[in-house]
């Protein structure tokens, strides 16, 4: 036995500053209430065996808590941040004393720390990356409400976990718009984030129905994608004439009935009147959700206002 272990249990704390990595007797820790990374007995019974033969080569992160704290107990003053998966495998074998690094943190430090630390050392569900990224976003909305956090959240939840801010983006598209039988597929295994985020462009309604489609079935991204497209409605097209086409036709049969013998003003007020006549036929186009056109529109009755100015017309 080395001269830690000879130590008493307050001795070895106060020994050791806060940053460096300690003994505890895991008989103080406590876990964190807040974890809900999963824990099966098959993955602890494995883990177990894997302390027994080779050790415990990762240590685990704890905090102090506050003696005012709630939870504070003098038997149990220690909180786990990080490493519940390895305590509780080492509850159950004859190891008394762990490895700890000892983190000063505040509540919400603690559990940014318990989130984004489960969240890239180890593969999670799917379901579990769903259930981190709502939680980083209430925490972080909290820091934001209590000071001056700089950045936007999703910024600030890709830089905690390693995302990319995409894959934030689809995850909160994914709780902002899921339903209840949608979040249930994702938890059982039966539906990928990538089509979980394609299924939330219908409502919860359509959503609901489709899963009931595909009660204990997997569904595959492509048969999510197609029945979107079949829900969505369809749009029609203007190919057949282009809007510069258009807009010459309409000038050229309408310029022939004037008179050759005109000014130039004259020339540019005929001309701004055919450009004119030819944006509101083209608004009628805005209805079918023709965004091309919308642009093109805008442009034309800008240009309108703009030459109108220079002329003095307004």
């Amino acid at each position: 036995m080395g001269l830690l272990d000879q130590l008493n249990k307050e001795s070895k704390v106060k020994l050791a500053p806060p940053s460096e990595v300690v003994q505890i007797d895991i008989s103080q820790l406590q876990e964190h209430p807040n974890n809900f990374f999963s824990m099966n007995e098959e993955e602890l019974s494995a883990l177990r065996e894997d302390i027994e033969t080779n050790g415990l080569n990762t240590c685990l992160k704890i905090r102090r808590l506050p003696e005012d704290h709630e939870l504070y107990s003098k038997e149990k003053p220690f909180q786990i941040l990080v490493g519940h998966r390895r305590y509780r495998a080492i509850s159950g074998t004859s190891i008394k004393f762990v490895d700890c690094k000892i983190v000063d943190c505040n509540e919400i430090g603690a559990e940014k720390i318990l989130i984004t630390d489960n969240m890239t050392a180890r593969k999670i569900s799917p379901a579990e990356q769903l259930e981190a990224i709502r939680r980083l976003k209430e925490l972080f909305k909290k820091e934001k409400q209590d000071g001056n956090l700089p950045g936007r959240i999703q910024q600030l939840i890709a830089q905690e976990t390693g995302l990319s801010k995409t894959q934030v983006g689809r995850y909160e598209t994914i709780l902002n718009n899921a339903s209840d039988k949608t979040m249930e597929a994702i938890k059982d295994g039966s539906l990928s984030i990538k089509g979980a985020v394609s299924l939330c462009e219908l409502d919860e309604d359509a959503q609901d129905e489709f899963i009931e489609e595909y009660e204990d079935e997997e569904i595959t991204v492509s048969e999510v994608k197609k029945h979107v497209d079949d829900k969505k409605p369809k749009i029609e097209h203007h190919k057949e004439q282009s809007v510069i086409e258009m807009l010459k036709e309409a000038c050229e049969e309408e310029y022939v009935e004037q008179d050759d013998e005109i000014d130039d003003i004259e020339a540019i007020e005929f001309a701004l009147s055919i450009i004119g006549k030819q944006a509101e036929r083209l608004e009628v186009l805005l209805d079918s959700q023709d965004y091309l056109v919308a642009v093109q529109v805008k442009c034309i009755k800008k240009a309108i206002k703009e030459i109108k100015k220079q002329l003095g017309n307004e």
